[in-house]
């Protein structure tokens, strides 16, 4: 009996603990890097999908700093810019073309 009410008591504290954010963390936008290798239909098609689908998800431009970077078709910069959002603390690069890959 002890051990079971023990159980619930770990379980509803831990649920707590996973939905009560602190204040400034709520507020907190999170980075995403947009790379594309460059402004192909394709590439932006690809980029405007997901970002419907981040938006329909919640994660929409009040929730999330985009970061969008095009590398022109130059791999060279495409290397550039993926240090640049590695280095700015983004949370996930998103990338659209083998090379931005």
């Amino acid at each position: 009996m002890f051990r079971r009410m023990l159980g619930v008591f770990l379980v509803a504290l831990a649920v707590v603990g996973l939905f009560s954010v602190p204040q400034a963390m709520a507020q907190e936008k999170i980075k995403v890097g947009m790379l594309l290798f460059n402004n192909e239909q394709r590439y932006t098609q690809a980029e405007k999908g997901v970002l419907a689908q981040l938006k329909k998800e919640g994660y929409g431009e009040n929730k999330v700093d985009f970061i969008r970077r095009s590398a022109d078709g130059d791999k060279a910069k495409a290397k550039e810019f993926a240090n640049e959002l590695k280095d700015s603390g983004v949370k996930i690069i998103c990338a659209f073309g083998t090379s931005a890959a």
